[in-house]
């Protein structure tokens, strides 16, 4: 399915080349969502939120571990034949201040107190929980080195939250590190949406009963609608078997680098 660029300019460029777009298709402008806040705001269609919210209110069945084929092996599928177990939309991110100046809720503020796995996420991770908390009501549960595996070393989601009542796990990734968006291309986007995919389907194997959700949520940053567009593309070749159980958020935040590259929390 091909992202069709929208006219309007609602926040800002990202939006004008983009249009949040959901799995079903352009919508009418009508069903355009914003959720504007003085540090930042969100980009949404009104019909993708309420399908997002039936959808993590289904049940899902046991999940059975997936071969490491599938983390290699491609196979097209239309994007019609999807189950309502798999699902994807675009929202896109603008901010008008540094991070440093974001209002975070207790929970947001707890996050980046609390140790991780490793890594240089925290202000994506941070974000992420920030954007579902306004636009989902998400309480934070559990931070990533909180939820409980089999073995310490099993493959981590980065944290547990409440949305509607409901436990969903939430990892987090980005389209770019150091490398210049433009230097992105359809073979990353396979490779990196490929290995978190399978991270999540084994952390939906290793989690313990009591830390157990009921959904997982995979939240992809993206710099460009370019990049975000072969994120999508990559999504829709890989089995579904690597894709079911999985709703994938993907959020275009333009030039805010500090997103991607975890510079110091002062910069704009």
């Amino acid at each position: 399915m091909k992202i069709q660029p929208t006219k309007e300019v609602l926040i800002s460029k990202d939006i004008e080349e983009f249009g949040a777009q959901g799995q079903d298709g352009r919508l009418a402008e009508s069903d355009h969502m914003i959720i504007a806040d003085k540090d930042f705001t969100i980009f949404a269609n009104k019909s993708d939120i309420t399908k997002f919210l039936a959808i993590i209110g289904q049940p899902i069945s046991s999940i059975s571990a997936p071969s490491t084929s599938l983390f290699t092996s491609l196979q097209t599928q239309p994007s019609q034949s999807y189950s309502s177990s798999s699902f994807y939309f675009h929202t896109v991110f603008d901010a008008p201040i540094p991070l440093c100046q974001f209002n975070f809720c207790k929970d947001a503020i707890d996050m980046i107190e609390q140790e991780n796995a490793g890594g240089n996420s925290e202000n994506s991770e941070q974000l992420s929980f920030e954007i579902f908390h306004r636009m989902f009501g998400a309480k934070l549960l559990k931070t990533e080195m909180q939820i409980k595996y089999d073995t310490d070393s099993w493959k981590k989601t980065d944290y547990l939250c409440e949305i509607q009542g409901h436990k969903i796990g939430v990892s987090v990734t980005r389209t770019v590190d150091r490398a210049p968006p433009n230097d992105f291309t359809e073979e990353k986007a396979t490779v990196l949406l490929g290995k978190k995919l399978f991270g999540v389907c084994v952390s939906n194997i290793g989690v313990r009963e009591e830390d157990k959700w009921e959904r997982q949520i995979l939240h992809c940053w993206s710099q460009t609608p370019a990049q975000a567009q072969m994120m999508q593309n990559a999504f829709e070749s890989f089995h579904p078997r690597l894709r079911e159980k999985t709703i994938i958020i993907f959020t275009i935040a333009g030039n805010h680098k500090w997103i991607f590259r975890q510079q110091r929390r002062t910069d704009p």
